[in-house]
């Protein structure tokens, strides 16, 4: 409608016009965008603006073939309209296919305008790939690896996205057109410069439609299998709706699969979206896209992201996970949102809302963690309901605790006071106030309130035993320490994992049952710690290291499966493929001895004749006599009396 108003005054303006034939074209309106394009062929038959206008907005919505098609136009009609250079350059690079068409105009960019960074930049960068990258490819992708990382990229990387490949097209029903392309940096600044020819864009994976491109754990610290398996999951839902799916969907759905089929990888966000829901952060359906691109908030993207991930779960577990492909199909046909959700559903959408938010009400719960209120707002609203009625309890209390989470010292203890004159044995009161004297430094007062809380059966349950066994640490009661952070942990066992201002929970734990000698306790948090933290190095590490020195067939087999897990975290690590190797050998695990010797054979460090050996062994005992022939020929090439060899050699030519 701003559109139509502003050419009302100019019609003339082929910007705006190509602005609105870019919502007819977007909403699938041919007969619209027709009128829109003969309008501007009127007014001028050179009119390369009104096409390259329509490019540069549907390219923002992951539109990157048209975008490409409509620059197209623009420089048909004009051939000399030089900002349609860049951007169709940009998008024939994301089309995936087009590398060397995409130099040609970036370089004809350049050539018209020396000082358009994105320019300067994405051509550096392919110059950079030229030189640093080597390409590998398969029946389904073309991969392009930096030197140094490619045997690593190659034995972990491509494995993980073929299994993707097959699992994902199974589960949305959908054929891909191989190949797929991916690109993978080891330099941040190489990465932000692929995806917007600046330095510093904060991700480590991103998709646009048949090319991804993924950093390594050297760019930023990731579990960068979770990070693969979640873009490839982008490269199926834009296929499946023509590029038409939201941004809300596609990364919600995206998040889902994560942990679809890896429990481990799943991401755990219930704090921090706990946080969000109680301080009315979170947006209904209808505006859910808004908080990818017009955030009010630092983290309103992340949290848009997390509750993307929790509409999906919510349609999946109320009406499964079929009525997720049939709103795949309904923005496939370019439908709205609300007709979707009315067909698919029978639903408009606030009622959907209502459904989703009650949801969610129930899983905060379930999360045993108050969450904290990190929007003033909140505490501004209540103190305008209390004018009404001052002595409502619950609303006093969410008051107080409003005023503790925004750091209000003075009115904290104000407003519990209220609450205790009208309920003096309150148990929430007492764990707010417990807590706030124990952030003003009066533990011994802090500690009294606090007990009252548990004996009370506060639903702060897991703050309060958490703040209650720092206190005993404090005052050198590591046994009953202990006690009250193990109630913690079995209330809340995410929130007893968070880094950051809280001392992780399970480390303590973790170094009190390491020095008590209680071995066995010790693996049982670290197995804990790690179940509730997908990308946690040190848990997996600790771990690994205990189930090594347990030694035995089962423990070095629970070592492997750990140790896997730290592949995709600290894949750079040598001392781990061997310690991998190592442990595989002992419990039989064949397939992955082969895939450890075989890329520690690539090191100098490496002793080829345990190598050698080790692959023949476990050849043979998968039945591939060929192989283990060939390994068992080189570790006598080298120690031609090895009697296991010869052994090998025996069984395999038999």
């Amino acid at each position: 409608k701003s559109f139509e108003k502003s050419l009302a005054i100019n019609p003339a303006n082929l910007r705006n016009r190509g602005l609105l034939a870019a919502c007819a074209y977007l909403n699938n309106d041919e007969d619209s965008f027709s009128k829109q394009e003969a309008a501007a062929l009127a007014v001028n038959s050179e009119c390369a603006e009104f096409y390259h206008t329509i490019s540069q907005a549907i390219e923002k919505r992951f539109r990157y073939r048209d975008a490409a098609r409509m620059s197209e136009k623009a420089l048909a009609v004009n051939p000399d309209y030089w900002p349609a250079f860049h951007t169709l350059g940009i998008n024939l690079l994301r089309i995936g296919g087009q590398e060397e068409k995409a130099r040609f105009y970036l370089q004809k960019s350049r050539d018209k305008d020396p000082f358009n960074p994105y320019v300067l930049n994405t051509r550096k960068l392919l110059r950079h790939m030229d030189k640093g990258h080597r390409e590998l490819k398969t029946e389904n992708f073309v991969l392009k690896f930096p030197k140094a990382d490619y045997e690593i990229l190659k034995t972990y990387l491509v494995p993980l996205l073929e299994e993707a490949y097959e699992k994902l097209q199974k589960h949305y029903r959908v054929e891909l057109e191989p190949p797929v392309y991916i690109e993978v940096f080891s330099d941040h600044n190489w990465f932000s410069a692929k995806i917007v020819g600046l330095g510093g864009f904060p991700a480590t994976g991103a998709c646009f439609g048949k090319v991804v491109a993924l950093t390594t754990p050297k760019a930023l610290p990731q579990n960068w299998g979770v990070v693969a398996w979640h873009e490839f999951a982008h490269v199926i839902t834009l296929h499946a709706t023509h590029h038409r799916v939201p941004r809300w969907l596609t990364e919600g759905l995206s998040v889902f699969e994560e942990g679809r089929d890896r429990p481990l990888w799943e991401r755990r966000f219930e704090v921090e979206l706990g946080s969000a829901y109680a301080s009315g952060r979170l947006l209904t359906l209808a505006e859910l896209d808004f908080g990818f691109s017009k955030p009010k908030y630092p983290m309103q993207v992340l949290m848009s992201y997390y509750q993307g991930c929790m509409v999906v779960r919510y349609i999946t577990e109320r009406w499964g996970f079929e009525k997720i492909l049939d709103v795949l199909k309904g923005y496939k046909e370019n439908k709205s949102t609300r007709k979707i959700f009315k067909e698919v559903f029978d639903l408009e959408l606030e009622e959907f809302d209502k459904g989703f938010f009650k949801y969610l009400d129930e899983w905060v719960e379930s999360n045993g963690l108050v969450p904290m209120v990190v929007d003033e707002k909140v505490a501004l609203g209540l103190e305008i309901d209390l004018e009404e009625n001052p002595g409502d309890i619950k609303k006093l209390l969410r008051l107080a605790w409003a005023y503790y989470c925004g750091g209000v010292e003075v009115d904290v203890p104000i407003t519990i006071a209220k609450v205790l004159k009208l309920d003096p044995g309150n148990a929430d009161a007492h764990a707010i106030l417990g807590l706030q004297k124990l952030r003003g430094r009066k533990t011994a007062a802090a500690e009294k309130d606090l007990l009252k809380a548990l004996e009370a059966k506060t639903r702060f349950g897991f703050r309060v035993n958490e703040a209650l066994g720092n206190i005993a640490l404090k005052n050198g009661e590591k046994e009953k320490a202990i006690e009250f952070l193990e109630r913690a942990r079995a209330i809340s066992p995410r929130a007893g994992a968070l880094q950051g201002r809280r001392v992780n929970l399970y480390s303590r734990l973790v170094a009190h049952y390491r020095e008590s000698g209680d071995e066995e306790k010790m693996i049982e948090r670290l197995e804990q710690w790690r179940q509730v933290s997908p990308e946690d190095l040190r848990s997996r590490l600790e771990l690994g290291k205990a189930y090594l020195a347990a030694g035995g067939k089962e423990s070095m087999a629970k070592a492997v499966k750990v140790l896997n897990e730290v592949i995709f975290i600290n894949p750079f690590d040598l001392k781990l493929h061997k310690e991998l190797a190592r442990a595989a050998t002992q419990c039989g695990a064949n397939e992955t001895i082969i895939r450890e010797y075989k890329l520690l054979l690539g090191y100098p460090e490496t002793n080829p004749r345990t190598a050698y050996l080790a692959l023949a062994r476990a050849y043979l005992e998968l039945g591939n006599k060929k192989e283990a022939e060939t390994f068992a020929r080189k570790v006598l090439a080298i120690d031609g009396g090895n009697s296991e060899a010869k052994e090998i050699l025996k069984q395999a030519t038999s």
